[in-house]
């Protein structure tokens, strides 16, 4: 399988997109997630985006990119499902909080012996592609061309298509995603409201074969204010590496189970640790899709 990119890039004043912003927009801060978008986008797909703006003046420059950097906070909020179809009265943690009776739900299920693939503690299971872009598919066609859109407008094609042929069969019919095991994860209570909360994500390393499959844990440390804009000369993010939870609560795995009392024994999960799932039937129940892990890593 492919190698991921690294997420974590230190901000050079050199760098030809910083200096294109400074020079359009005459400013240094801008929104995080257009930030965030940009540290993890195809290079080549930058440095078209460069070579668009270079060749205009400063007002079309900024009429040409200000949309996109003003919606990459509603892709965000959307693949965190704090907006859209069924989010408007109900949060993230109200959707599918009774078990899902869907055979795809019950083969998930199965395929994880019941348990959480972080923390092996029972609970429900959480969508990769999430629940509001798949109603919206139906209810909002628009808002979800619009979402594939700005994926364009930072991957290659070959990778968006390898992404939407994943998720909907045909990549050119956003009208019918499709539902099934290899979008879902087991996870708890615990870990859930994290997803939930955008706390972490998984980043694929290995897949082998089509029965086991290497992911990497990495909490994200947010944002003490999500409307706070980047300086793009200042700033540096920081490493999760080896971290644990910034707001000190981490998720724990049982590892065993103390002979004299059967409690679990506990150890907290860092940063950088690899967990394998793994499936006994990889027919009827597959892995998480290697493409919707892949999307879910860098729009996490």
């Amino acid at each position: 399988m492919e190698e991921l990119a690294t997420v974590l890039k230190p901000c050079n004043p050199d760098d030809p997109m910083i200096a294109i912003c400074q020079e359009k927009f005459g400013r240094d801060k801008f929104p995080p997630t257009f930030w965030a978008f940009c540290q993890v986008a195809d290079i080549a797909k930058l440095e078209q985006m460069i070579s668009q703006a270079e060749s205009v003046d400063s007002e079309t420059a900024q009429l040409i990119l200000e949309p996109t950097i003003k919606d990459c906070d509603s892709i965000i909020d959307r693949w965190l499902e704090r907006l859209g179809v069924g989010v408007i009265q109900t949060s993230c943690y109200d959707i599918c909080l009774t078990e899902r009776s869907d055979s795809a739900a019950v083969k998930c299920k199965e395929r994880d012996n019941g348990e959480c693939i972080l923390t092996r503690f029972p609970g429900p299971n959480v969508d990769i592609y999430p629940s509001c872009l798949l109603a919206a598919s139906a209810r909002e066609p628009r808002a979800v061309e619009r979402f594939w859109d700005i994926m364009n407008v930072f991957w290659n094609k070959d990778r968006v298509q390898r992404w939407k042929t994943e998720i909907f069969g045909d990549e050119k019919d956003l009208r019918k995603p499709r539902h099934g095991c290899f979008n879902l994860l087991s996870l708890g209570w615990q870990a859930r409201m994290r997803w939930c909360e955008g706390r972490f994500a998984l980043r694929p390393m290995e897949n082998a074969d089509s029965r086991t499959l290497k992911v990497q844990f990495l909490y994200q440390k947010g944002l003490s204010n999500a409307f706070d804009e980047v300086d793009l000369l200042t700033t540096i993010p920081e490493s999760p590496r080896g971290r644990y939870d910034s707001r000190g609560r981490d998720l724990v795995r049982i590892i065993s189970k103390y002979k004299d009392s059967e409690e679990p024994e506990l150890e907290a999960i860092a940063s950088g640790d690899v967990l394998t799932v793994t499936t006994s039937d990889p027919e009827t129940m597959p892995l998480p899709g290697w493409a919707l892990l892949e999307i879910q890593w860098y729009l996490r």
